[in-house]
């Protein structure tokens, strides 16, 4: 075999590598895009929770103090509603995390990421 048929051989399969690599590095961008959105949102999720927590406490103090109720359940009329929403978000989160890749799963579980809990 002369030299630049030898050449020529050690380009092709150095471009099929290059290809290859290239192909699989692009692959693994979508991939931490696609996780980094889904992240994103459950951090949006998990601010939602946070908000309507805060509401729900405002509003079990307005029914204790300012209305003299004598206690508040998660079935009282009132604050029914927030824990729906609580609930919904709650799910939501759970939804979203299936998304993730299994690692990202046991990194976020180790880390306690989720904001809304049983």
């Amino acid at each position: 075999m002369d030299f630049m048929t030898r050449m020529k051989e050690v380009l092709s399969h150095s471009m099929e590598g290059s290809k290859d690599f290239l192909e699989k590095a692009r692959d693994k961008v979508h991939d931490f895009g696609e996780t980094s959105v889904i992240r994103l949102e459950i951090r949006q999720l998990e601010g939602q929770a946070k908000q309507e927590l805060t509401r729900l406490g405002t509003k079990v103090y307005e029914l204790l103090v300012d209305e003299g109720k004598g206690s508040v359940s998660s079935k009282t009329p009132e604050v029914k509603e927030y824990f729906q929403r609580l609930e919904e978000i709650k799910e939501s989160i759970a939804a979203k995390e299936q998304l993730l890749p299994k690692d990202e799963k046991d990194t976020d579980e180790a880390a306690g990421s989720t904001g809304v809990q049983d």
